[in-house]
C-alpha cells in the first residue's frame, strides 16, 4: 500500500469524514 496525498493529508490532520477514502 502506497501513500498517497489523501494519505498523507489524513495523517497530519486525522478527521472523523471518510478516513483513508479518496477524494
Amino acid at each position: 500500500m502506497h501513500l498517497s496525498l489523501v494519505d498523507i493529508a489524513t495523517a497530519t490532520h486525522p478527521e472523523p469524514r471518510g478516513k483513508g477514502k479518496t477524494l
